[in-house]
């Protein structure tokens, strides 16, 4: 998500979104970003998934089931298409309701991941509980690969696929990361060596490429 302002200039979601979380206004931006997603998403090929990002806030004051299912039938985006983003902190909010909501959005064939996994908030002890399929492992794990950085990566990687979720690893960005990360088996990978943020009209073409069709 972007702004572009005529006065202001390009300005950063770092700066513009916790203020619509504070003044509610992330509820209809969230819900135009989530009906968006969907839609563009319909011109990508074969089942490519969009991951959207949701705020604490569209859980615990808005309806995001509700918001979901609206975008999934005025898109016709098939519900496995679509993935919900939300983030670690969530967790350390109403978990009971979070995870109600959660469970809704799960039922109708959505995919639901936690971004920025292992920055402080995940119990262990809770964790196989929560209505998740994928781990996004935080890009902190990889900026250094140490002996040290490289156990604690797979411990965490080994618990995530012992619990039986899929593992995406953020900020890749060296040839030496990814290959590390393909050795240990790791789902998926994010970050500027994959692909930098890009515009919509630029996202199939991308896809399209050979190298995407085949890996």
């Amino acid at each position: 998500l972007r702004w572009d302002d005529p006065e202001l200039g390009t300005v950063s979601p770092a700066l513009f979104i916790p203020v619509a979380e504070e003044s509610g206004l992330i509820l209809p931006l969230g819900r135009w970003v989530l009906l968006e997603s969907c839609r563009v998403a319909l011109s990508w090929p074969g089942d490519t998934v969009v991951s959207v990002n949701v705020s604490v806030q569209q859980i615990l004051a808005g309806d995001l089931a509700s918001d979901v299912r609206r975008a999934l039938e005025l898109t016709g985006l098939p519900s496995q298409r679509l993935e919900i983003e939300i983030t670690e902190s969530v967790f350390s909010r109403d978990i009971d309701t979070i995870c109600t909501v959660l469970e809704q959005v799960r039922a109708m064939g959505v995919s639901i991941a936690i971004d920025d996994f292992g920055t402080g908030y995940s119990s262990l002890a809770y964790l196989r509980h929560l209505p998740v399929d994928v781990i996004k492992i935080d890009r902190c794990f990889i900026q250094s690969l140490d002996q040290g950085a490289r156990k604690l990566l797979l411990a965490l990687f080994s618990m995530a696929r012992g619990l039986g979720f899929k593992v995406v690893v953020e900020g890749v960005e060296t040839a030496e990361q990814q290959n590390l990360l393909v050795a240990m088996g790791v789902d998926y990978l994010q970050g500027y060596l994959i692909a930098r943020p890009m515009l919509a009209n630029d996202v199939v073409g991308w896809l399209d490429k050979p190298s995407r069709r085949h890996s």
